[in-house]
């Protein structure tokens, strides 16, 4: 009987370190648990900062990337507007010399020369043309009353530049200004607008 005792004395101490060994595992399975959720979401939270801080180094990048290539599109279009608008400008000024040549254009630059003959003190006004169009300038200085005829290598088209120093006057009826004119024109009007 003494044996029976010692065994459910023994049993009950076994079965009570059991429990106790039960709850010590299960308190350390719970402690490990939380530690693991734990260490998890900082993972998650160091891992989601990261990705945010790539993404916005990668949204940066890509809008910084658009710009470039947007002001180099921009810069293509604009490259290419002046050139063709040259082109035509080209052309046309080749057009302007050979009117030029012509009587019909020597009568009309001696009609605007003699409309603007009350503009000016004639005996103070200079007649500046292109070299090869001395016989011009000659006429207007006749048509006008001025005083002399002056070379001006700046005009390369035709027509021609009425000086008067004293007055601090200049009238510019070339050809090359009316061209300079219609290309400003042009390029504000045309509807190609580089943006």
């Amino acid at each position: 009987m003494a044996d029976d005792k010692v065994n459910l004395i023994e049993s009950a101490i076994l079965s009570q370190a059991r429990q106790e060994s039960k709850k010590i595992i299960d308190k350390a399975d719970e402690i490990r648990k939380r530690e693991i959720d734990t260490a998890r979401e900082e993972d998650l939270e160091q891992m989601e900062a990261r990705i945010n801080e790539k993404s916005a180094g990668l949204r940066q990048e890509t809008v910084k990337s658009v710009a470039r290539v947007e002001i180099e599109a921009r810069h293509e279009i604009l490259k290419l507007r002046n050139q063709k608008t040259d082109e035509i400008f080209t052309r046309v000024a080749d057009r302007l010399l050979q009117y030029a040549e012509t009587d019909g254009c020597k009568a009309d630059m001696l009609k605007r020369a003699a409309s603007l003959k009350d503009f000016l003190d004639q005996s103070e006004t200079a007649v500046l043309v292109r070299e090869c169009d001395k016989d011009l300038g000659g006429e207007i200085v006749k048509t006008i009353g001025a005083k002399e005829v002056e070379y001006d290598a700046s005009i390369k088209t035709g027509g021609f530049k009425l000086k008067n120093n004293m007055a601090r006057i200049l009238i510019d009826e070339t050809l090359d200004e009316r061209l300079l004119e219609q290309k400003q024109w042009l390029l504000q009007n045309c509807g190609l607008k580089v943006t």
